[in-house]
């Protein structure tokens, strides 16, 4: 035996260790010749207990060993639990078959009861079968690593947004904004993408996701198709965030597709299989599959290794999981530090539709290193904008209650935060 195969073994078995002392315990009455005679009851039920511990341990060595055995495994599991009812029924009716008085005083059971047994017969065999053909499908290590190839794209094409989170992450997210819970201004923030489309499919608007620097429109949004996206504003002094416009036609030079594929037959598993193509050429530059109480990222049911995305599509999926005020604060700082103060952007801030955002931009302002380079307009509009803007300050005046902000010290800790900012974001402008 291998080093590698002895340490499989001795692992395990102390994983398993509760099962190797109860089938120890049950060898003694087979060991001991003297319990023959005087406690021969004990035979059967310790043979009983030594055969299934010996089948219990025999599967978990295969099932270590192949993906088909687990799938094996777990289709001969999910049938016993759920066709309990069924095993009862056939069970109650072979006893007729095998008591003989039945066969002279009963004789007229044996024909319904063989009928019975014949029916569950076949019901729990053909669901045997779907089952282990299921679970042998999701089982499969297709390898989709090895195929993936380096992307170098700069914009994205996403026609069906929910149904990919649903493959990705077992659930979608607020279909409203269009992104259906995908990492879209994340991928944006950090520069990665120049811009991203989604929809255009089945009546559904195109819509073109942009990063917008110094813009005006992410503190007060107009109501036609152009608005941020939910809770990604990135920076509202500096006037930084995604922002999304209806289009007219794909300009992406890839996209994320995805079909259903389902087992072969007896089958009944249904997967979805998500591609990264060039959109020009087709050609797959990465892959994966998921289903619903499987996905990639280890929520539910993992899928098999190999049919988890690949380097590339684990990054343009990976979502964050901040996105705290704190980490708002901690943005601005950051871009503080290559920039200095915009001042349009301040007053468009304070003056935007969300208080969240407006509260932000208050805070910015009230920065020490900020408040010298504030014009008199600027201050203006940030009086007329902080009155009533705090519930728990009212009254609250600008500048002189400033130290509200600084009794808070909420980026004390920014460089806990990985930002992930654009390069363009922090060059000096």
């Amino acid at each position: 035996m291998s080093l590698v195969g002895l340490a499989s073994a001795l692992d395990l078995l102390s994983s398993n260790i509760i099962v190797v002392i109860v089938m120890t315990l049950a060898l003694i009455p087979l060991l001991t010749p003297h319990l023959w005679r005087r406690r021969h009851y004990l035979l059967m039920p310790s043979a009983i207990v030594l055969l299934s511990c010996g089948i219990y341990l025999a599967r978990e060595i295969l099932a270590s060993q192949s993906p088909t055995i687990v799938a094996g495994v777990a289709a001969a599991q999910d049938l016993v639990s759920s066709n309990i009812l069924i095993g009862l029924v056939m069970i109650l009716a072979l006893l007729p078959l095998f008591v003989p008085r039945f066969w002279r005083t009963y004789h007229y059971l044996l024909l319904p009861s063989a009928i019975v047994v014949l029916a569950c017969g076949v019901f729990l065999a053909r669901d045997f079968l779907i089952r282990l053909a299921n679970e042998t499908f999701l089982a499969a290590d297709v390898n989709y690593e090895n195929e993936s190839q380096p992307f170098t794209g700069r914009s994205l094409y996403i026609p069906f947004p929910c149904q990919v989170a649903v493959a990705a992450y077992g659930q979608e997210g607020d279909p409203a904004d269009g992104t259906c819970g995908l990492p879209i201004a994340e991928r944006l923030r950090e520069g990665a993408l120049d811009f991203i489309e989604t929809g255009g499919r089945d009546g559904a608007a195109l819509l073109k996701f942009r990063l917008r620097d110094g813009d005006p429109l992410c503190s007060a949004p107009p109501l036609g198709p152009t608005r941020p996206v939910r809770n990604y504003m990135i920076s509202a002094p500096f006037g930084i965030c995604v922002l999304v416009e209806v289009g007219e036609s794909p300009q992406s030079d890839y996209s994320i597709s995805i079909t259903y594929e389902r087992a072969p037959p007896p089958g009944t598993v249904w997967i979805r299989h998500v591609e990264l193509r060039n959109y020009e050429t087709g050609d797959i530059f990465d892959q994966f599959d998921g289903w619903l109480g499987a996905t990639p990222y280890g929520e539910g049911i993992r899928p098999a290794e190999g049919r988890r995305p690949g380097s590339t599509l684990s990054v343009l999926l990976e979502r964050s999981s901040e996105t705290s005020i704190p980490l708002h604060r901690a943005t601005s700082e950051r871009i503080l530090q290559a920039r200095a103060p915009d001042l349009t952007m301040i007053r468009a801030g304070i003056s935007g539709t969300d208080p969240t955002y407006r509260i932000e931009t208050l805070w910015f302002a009230c920065r020490e290193d900020v408040r010298p380079a504030l014009d008199a307009a600027t201050i203006d509009a940030l009086i007329a904008g902080g009155k009533g803007l705090l519930t728990e300050a009212p009254d609250f005046a600008f500048p002189e209650d400033c130290s509200l902000f600084a009794a808070q010290d909420p980026v004390s800790d920014a460089q806990d935060y990985d930002l992930r900012l654009s390069p363009r974001l922090l060059a000096s402008r």
